[in-house]
């Protein structure tokens, strides 16, 4: 099993130099007993999964990439945003493997997953010290955020009847 898809988002949130930007992602699925060499005495279900992917993050408040300013009643202007021409995207771009399976029936049934997640160039709000015209400017922040680990399922159907079941999930 295949999916893949490309996008391409623009906002105008972001500086004119970063206004878009492109997130592909890709996953495939090898649903092992489908074939000859499976070992269809141990196992009902056996599948193997591999994922990648980039999203983007345009969440904070918009124009953050110009310069604002707002006059009072007397005319005076005070500036209220600091214009950010190279304001960006965050991105994250996350990939993992994973094994399904189920035994005994199919009445015990688990996944093994394997994620790693990074995000780079996160949206960040630095205040100035005050006072000054603007409380401050949307950054992106150097380096990466990493999440990884392991996730792990189970699930057993310990009673099936036809008027009561019971599934035990870890």
């Amino acid at each position: 099993l295949l999916t893949a898809t490309v996008r391409t988002d623009g906002s105008s949130k972001f500086g004119a130099n970063h206004r878009y930007a492109t997130f592909p992602a890709l996953a495939v699925k090898w649903k092992v007993m489908n074939e000859s060499f499976a070992p269809k005495t141990l196992f009902d279900d056996l599948s193997v999964r591999v994922n990648y992917g980039k999203t983007g993050n345009q969440e904070f408040p918009p124009y953050q990439s110009l310069s604002i300013f707002q006059t009072d009643l007397t005319g005076n202007a005070t500036q209220l945003y600091f214009p950010n021409p190279n304001l960006k995207w965050e991105t994250t771009t996350a990939y993992g493997a994973g094994i399904d399976f189920s035994i005994i029936g199919s009445r015990l049934s688990g996944t093994v997953d394997y994620f790693h997640k990074s995000t780079k160039d996160l949206l960040f709000f630095q205040t100035f010290p005050q006072p000054t015209a603007a409380p401050g400017i949307w950054r992106n922040l150097a380096g990466n955020v990493i999440n990884e680990g392991l996730e792990l399922g189970l699930n057993f159907q310990a009673v099936q009847g036809s008027k009561f079941q019971w599934d035990i999930n870890y």
